[in-house]
């Protein structure tokens, strides 16, 4: 599906029909200013990711919800790299 959606793009882009800046156009390459702005956003996402997580997840374990829904998750006992996916389908 998502192969389907990038050719659309790709061909948007191609033909004209959905602009695009270029190198050239965009000037942030000319100085510095591009490297810091991406590492500031590699970082802010990273923080963000993180506490967010963690929110959601202690959320989860607010009494009702924890009843409801997330107790599945506690419950599956065979531990491996795709056991945090035991969700139920609610979360």
């Amino acid at each position: 599906q998502w192969t389907f959606w990038e050719c659309l793009v790709v061909r948007a882009f191609a033909t004209g029909k959905l602009d695009y800046v270029r190198d050239e156009e965009f000037g942030a390459f000319d100085n510095g200013s591009v490297w810091i702005i991406s590492a500031f956003w590699i970082v802010f996402s990273q923080a963000y990711r993180s506490i967010h997580f963690y929110v959601a997840h202690r959320f989860s374990h607010f009494r009702p919800f924890y009843k409801s829904f997330h107790a599945l998750h506690h419950r599956n006992v065979d531990v491996e790299p795709f056991s945090g996916l035991a969700m139920h389908p609610a979360e």
